[in-house]
């Protein structure tokens, strides 16, 4: 297997789905948590401009190739978790927080939502 501009690609010209949603997420998650160490988080920065960052930076790692390729639904799951952390972090919720709530605060659609729209 070979990588074309960031996306795996199998033998016999086939996406590599899983790899490629792995590696999204956890470029995703790095970004965020280097975002977070230079000081965006709900007591530093204002929570407007963490989630800008997060919608322009952050979202767009998580939504790389999706329009492309065919996500199943493990993967979608591990996304979502991915994007629920991130707004975690922005936010500084629990674990319990809902997410739903984050998502409407910071006008975005869930990725579920994002991928039918590509």
């Amino acid at each position: 297997s070979f990588s074309y501009l960031g996306i795996p690609v199998k033998p016999g010209g086939y996406l590599d789905t899983v790899t490629l949603l792995q590696d999204n997420t956890e470029k995703a998650l790095q970004t965020i948590n280097q975002l977070a160490a230079i000081g965006v988080s709900p007591r530093r920065f204002d929570r407007l401009l963490a989630v800008r960052f997060y919608s322009q930076i952050v979202r767009p790692q998580l939504e790389y190739d999706l329009a492309i390729s065919s996500v199943i639904f493990t993967s979608l799951r591990k996304l979502e978790a991915c994007q629920n952390e991130c707004l975690r972090i922005i936010f500084g919720g629990s674990s319990c927080s809902s997410f739903k709530v984050m998502l409407h605060l910071v006008n975005q659609t869930s990725i579920r939502e994002r991928i039918a729209i590509l």
